[in-house]
């Protein structure tokens, strides 16, 4: 049973086939995480999305069932919720403003470019009829007469560039989502993420700030791939294959159902298979990625990498454990040619392991998510404005 008089702050993955939950304890500026939920559902979304999102709702009305009980009715102070694709729309949008004359650059002048931004990503999705709420928006970068200027307020120009992000989800997902943490009572604080944002504030230091970064996080139904450029989110990528497709390999492999197919793939990425089952899924494995090849070359072919520029990769979500992933990044055309200027590299929970008490009870990188989460508070790399 948790402390009985804490306050605590949950933080919610919500990826396509599962939900990952976290209680953790935050004070004077440590956090430890208590308790870990999950919740696994069989992916629908490419025959039913209304059907695929009851039983996300199903999913999350059964978490917070147990974390009440696990918390013996403890408040939460806040909810953190980060949002896989295809729950959420994302674009970045440049806008630019030009003066007259040359003069003292104001908040205003800021605010005004942020309200056009929002304009111009909302006329990008009509289809969605209105049903769209921005729930998250950063500045990336602001440049005066074009160069890169962190603090422009105050500073002359002639011109006033702005590279900011915004992410829009629907408004009708939103009110299920705060009809089902109302449960919790309240109020209290609920922030919602889109991941690529996150795990930049997360690796903070660790990023290079030249050359361009990749981040492929390969969820349950969808791969996602952000691509930055000097440590600004350029564009971000998904395409329709995630580890359930190994999953549906293995249900084949091994003559096995659904249910049973999904268990021992748990297994495996917990690394609690017999060798021999391990020898089994490591070839499946690699007879499965191949499919990926051709999505990955495409992308890599127009990122604009060169041999004279250092690409750094970092693997992400359940599917960066998989047998021969890093080699076949690896030997696709555009990276082969770079050799040594490329690294490739999985990022898991326990490089969080001094920031965070308790980062034993996560699995691997399929957790990193959640502790990015847990993180995201400790700075934000880009300025939030939304």
């Amino acid at each position: 049973m948790l402390r009985q008089k804490a306050n605590y702050i949950l933080v919610i993955d919500i990826g396509t086939v599962s939900i990952t939950a976290a209680l953790v304890r935050e004070s004077s500026g440590s956090a430890e995480i208590e308790r870990v939920f999950r919740q696994y559902y069989e992916p629908t979304i490419k025959a039913d999305a209304s059907r695929f999102e009851r039983r996300v709702m199903q999913a999350l009305a059964e978490t917070f069932r147990q974390v009440q009980r696990a918390s013996d009715g403890a408040a939460l102070k806040e909810c953190r919720v980060g949002l896989s694709a295809p729950f959420y729309v994302s674009e970045t949008i440049e806008v630019e403003r030009q003066f007259e004359t040359r003069r003292r650059i104001t908040n205003e002048d800021i605010q005004k470019i942020v309200v056009d931004g929002e304009k111009t990503f909302k006329s990008h999705f009509p289809s969605h009829g209105g049903d769209i709420e921005i729930f998250e928006g950063y500045i990336l970068e602001n440049m005066l007469n074009g160069y890169s200027t962190p603090t422009p307020v105050n500073q002359e120009a002639n011109t006033l560039q702005t590279m900011m992000r915004f992410s829009a989800l629907r408004s009708t997902f939103l009110a299920a989502l705060q009809q089902k943490l109302s449960v919790f009572g309240g109020p209290f604080p609920l922030r919602l993420y889109s991941f690529a944002p996150v795990y930049v504030a997360a690796l903070g230091p660790m990023l290079a700030r030249e050359g361009i970064q990749v981040f492929v996080d390969i969820g349950g139904d969808m791969t996602e791939i952000a691509v930055l450029k000097k440590g600004i989110i350029d564009e971000v990528h998904t395409f329709p294959f995630g580890i359930m497709n190994i999953a549906e390999a293995i249900m084949r492999g091994f003559n096995l159902d659904y249910s049973s197919g999904v268990t021992i793939l748990q297994k495996y990425l917990a690394e609690q298979t017999s060798t021999t089952e391990t020898e089994r899924i490591d070839e499946i494995i690699r007879s499965t990625i191949t499919h990926w090849r051709e999505e990955f070359e495409t992308l890599f072919s127009t990122i604009g990498i060169t041999a004279e520029r250092e690409l750094d990769v970092y693997l992400f979500g359940g599917g960066a454990i998989m047998a021969d992933l890093k080699g076949l990044l690896q030997t696709l055309s555009p990276l082969a040619q770079m050799g040594e200027f490329v690294k490739i590299r999985m990022v898991t929970p326990r490089s969080m392991a001094d920031h965070i008490d308790g980062v034993e009870k996560l699995f691997g990188p399929e957790d990193f998510g959640l502790i990015s989460l847990i993180r995201v508070h400790a700075g934000d790399s880009y300025q939030r404005i939304l």
